[in-house]
C-alpha cells in the first residue's frame, strides 16, 4: 500500500470498506455517488481498495469525479500490493472449475485483507461490494441501527443478498479475518461469513437482517464471462 493513501478522516464512527476489481462496467461510480450524495454518510470514512491484477482504469475516473471528497479525507482510494496466498492446485469444491475456485478464493482473501488493514479506523465497519448502492434514507437508518443495537450483537446484514452489505463491530474483525484466511479455498466469501455468523450465534452473539437499505446493481461479475 502506498503511504500517501493512508486515510486521514478524523472521528469517523463508521468505516465503509469496498474491495474493487476492474470489470467493463464501472459500478463503483454509482456506489460512491450513492454514498456521498448530499453528504449522506458524512460521519463515515469510505475506503475503496483496488485488487485488480493491473491498476484499475475505472479508478482513474473515480479519482477525477471524487477529487473533492478524496481531498477532504472522507474517501480513500488504495491499491493492494502485498503478497498473496497460493491459489494454484486448490480443492475444487462444489464442482467449480479451476478459474472459479481461483476467483472466489481471491475474493475471500481480499475481504480478509481489508478487514485487517482498515478495522482500526472506526468502531463500526461496513463491508460493501463495489456494485451496491445505498437506497434513499439508508444513512439515517444505519445510524438508528447502531444506536439501538442490542449489547453483544455480531453482525447486521443490510441487504439480504449474499455479502453485499454487512455491518460489524470492528473489534470482531481480527477473528473473522483469521477465519477467512484459514478457510479461503473452501467456499465463497458469503458462505464463509454465514458459517462464522452461525458459529457466533451458537455462542450467544446475535445477528440480524435489515432489508431495503442497499441494492445490488451488478450484472457483469468480476469473474470473466459470468453474468448474474
Amino acid at each position: 500500500m502506498s503511504a500517501h493513501s493512508t486515510p486521514v478522516h478524523q472521528h469517523a464512527r463508521l468505516c465503509i470498506a469496498i474491495p474493487h476489481v476492474e470489470r467493463p462496467q464501472n459500478y463503483l461510480l454509482r456506489t460512491l455517488r450513492s454514498l456521498t450524495a448530499n453528504e449522506s454518510f458524512g460521519d463515515a470514512l469510505i475506503v475503496a481498495c483496488d485488487f485488480s491484477a493491473q491498476p484499475s482504469v475505472n479508478l482513474k475516473v473515480v479519482k477525477e469525479e471524487f477529487a473533492p471528497v478524496i481531498d477532504s479525507g472522507q474517501l480513500t482510494i488504495d491499491r493492494f500490493s502485498g503478497d498473496r496466498a497460493p491459489i494454484d492446485g486448490l480443492i475444487r469444491n462444489f464442482g467449480d472449475n479451476e478459474a472459479r475456485v481461483k476467483w472466489r478464493s481471491r475474493q475471500v482473501l481480499d475481504v480478509a485483507h481489508m478487514m485487517e488493514r482498515y478495522s482500526s479506523l472506526a468502531p463500526y465497519y461496513l463491508h460493501l461490494e463495489d456494485d451496491v448502492v445505498a437506497e434513499r434514507g439508508s444513512p439515517a437508518a444505519v445510524r438508528k441501527i447502531l444506536d439501538a443495537a442490542p449489547q453483544g450483537w455480531f453482525s447486521m446484514k443490510l441487504s439480504p443478498l449474499g455479502a453485499c452489505a454487512i455491518l460489524f463491530q470492528s473489534e470482531d474483525l481480527p477473528q473473522l479475518s483469521a477465519y477467512l484466511r484459514l478457510m479461503y479455498y473452501e467456499m465463497p466469501v458469503d458462505w464463509l461469513i454465514d458459517e462464522h455468523i452461525r458459529f457466533k450465534e451458537r455462542t450467544g452473539r446475535a445477528s440480524f437482517v435489515r432489508k431495503g437499505l442497499f441494492d445490488h446493481i451488478g450484472v457483469h461479475s468480476s469473474l470473466e464471462g459470468q453474468i448474474r
